[in-house]
């Protein structure tokens, strides 16, 4: 077992806290004894690379934190809107995170009053436009993603509060607090927070979102890439002070559209957290990488994902893996010279021939692991139509992005704003495939009703990342 699988399967126990316990444990299960310095990395590159969702680290202090763990006592608040109050129901949506875990069905929490009456989830159409405020922050992997009913009409979970409502002579300016009741039974109790309340606890939540804030910028100033906002906000807790954990500030709603340093941008109906100069940050970096150009030395890396960083090759593993169970299903046999055909357009541009032998060796192995893993498998019918438009998505923006670079002259010319919209796509392609394929757990892999709700979605990345293509390539 390499050190990768090692670090993911102690992990998967769940148990350790401490990271000099994790070392540890480890070390004890490797047979080359790793150091403390490639034990991070693989932790780094597993949390980011794999797209965990529930564990984070908080290096200064050197704890690992689960989510179950992290909001066992969480007390968090919800702002109703005037719908809302008007029709006696409370939207869930994104409302939940990142407190109550996106993958959660709404069916499975239960949601009560202070005498134990659990609150009825109803599934409510409303127009898509109505709709837009209360899911615009969900996660590519949230398992509540409204469905879409004809061009204009979704829909969308709610709890029935008309009587409680009524009964707790509920105001305009007063809130929800959600309580834990048994948090890993998903039980919880809803409560009134009156206006006078919240108006004595301005400052202590005014002292909350400065913390939150800091946190936040931690996390976007350790992780490069865009992340989306529950995963953001689950790894800016982690890091953060008990008493915002116990109960935060500010909804993340009303905190994010008014913040002065952070925005978010939806593609496809997903949301990702970023500074509101991202864009300018990105124009400095690439145009420094430009002028720098050191390249990443060929033949080193061993794994397929290594060896693509080392080619500036824009497919991964994952894609492979995604078109070889593709042609299983199709064809009973896979067809690497196809696969091969797609990854390099009929061209095989390795640095040298040490580079070449890595990635054939690597290619191979995974091909006969695959052929022998999927050999009885099979993937359910709503699955192998996601995961057709997802291996297209992946393949229109690898060309696009190739179309780019093959007409770009001048960077200052390149719209990065545009651009950082494009590789967004990417990134929830990458976590379909993961779901589809890389999670050990079964109860978290993506299920026959997800890829149906998945599907309209992934089609509209095609034509969103098409349209945008067109746009920067219109500019160069």
């Amino acid at each position: 077992m390499n050190l990768s699988d090692t670090v993911k399967k102690v992990f998967a126990e769940r148990k350790i806290t401490s990271l000099k316990a994790f070392y540890n444990e480890v070390k004890r299960l490797s047979k080359k004894r790793p150091d403390e310095e490639e034990i991070e990395e693989a932790i780094d590159e597993y949390l980011a690379e794999d797209l965990v969702t529930d564990i984070a680290v908080d290096w200064d202090k050197r704890s690992i934190i689960y989510r179950e763990n992290l909001f066992n006592d969480t007390e968090f608040k919800i702002s109703l809107t005037d719908i809302e109050i008007e029709e006696g129901r409370m939207y869930v949506g994104h409302r939940f995170m990142p407190f109550i875990h996106p993958e959660i069905p709404l069916s499975d929490i239960q949601l009560q009053d202070e005498d134990g009456n659990p609150f009825t989830l109803l599934k409510v159409e409303v127009a898509v436009s109505e709709m837009y405020m209360f899911v615009s922050l969900l996660a590519p992997y949230s398992a509540n993603i409204p469905k879409i009913k004809g061009q204009d009409t979704a829909i969308i979970e709610a709890y029935d509060l008309c009587d409680w409502l009524k009964e707790n002579d509920f105001k305009e300016k007063d809130a929800l607090r959600i309580v834990p009741v048994d948090y890993q039974k998903h039980i919880f109790r809803l409560e009134k927070v009156t206006s006078r309340e919240l108006a004595t606890q301005t400052f202590v939540i005014q002292n909350k979102d400065n913390q939150l804030t800091e946190a936040i910028e931690d996390i976007l100033n350790w992780y490069a890439e865009p992340m989306p906002v529950d995963m953001c906000l689950f790894r800016a807790y982690a890091i953060s002070k008990p008493d915002l954990v116990k109960e935060p500030g500010t909804a993340f709603g009303p905190f994010i559209s008014q913040h002065e340093d952070f925005t978010f941008h939806n593609f496809a109906n997903f949301a990702f957290i970023h500074y509101n100069n991202f864009e300018e940050i990105m124009m400095e970096e690439a145009l420094m990488e430009n002028m720098e150009q050191f390249p990443i030395e060929a033949g080193q890396s061993k794994e397929i994902d290594g060896i693509f960083a080392e080619m500036g090759n824009s497919f991964s593993e994952l894609f492979i893996v995604g078109h070889a169970v593709q042609q299983l299903h199709k064809n009973q046999a896979i067809d690497k010279e196809e696969i091969l055909s797609i990854i390099f357009k009929n061209n095989q541009p390795f640095a040298n021939s040490k580079q070449a032998k890595n990635f054939n060796k690597a290619f191979d192995q995974l091909i006969k692991k695959l052929e022998k893993e999927w050999a009885t498998q099979r993937l359910a019918l709503p699955l192998q139509r996601l995961l057709t438009k997802t291996l297209d998505l992946k393949i229109t923006i690898v060309n696009g992005l190739r179309e780019i670079d093959a007409n770009l002259v001048n960077m200052e010319d390149l719209d990065m704003k545009a651009l950082t919209q494009l590789t967004s796509f990417d990134t929830l392609g990458e976590q379909i495939l993961h779901f589809m394929f890389q999670v050990e757990d079964e109860n978290q892999r993506l299920t026959p009703e997800f890829a149906t709700t998945m599907l309209p979605n992934v089609e509209q990345m095609k034509t969103n990342f098409e349209e945008g293509l067109e746009y920067i390539l219109s500019q160069l």
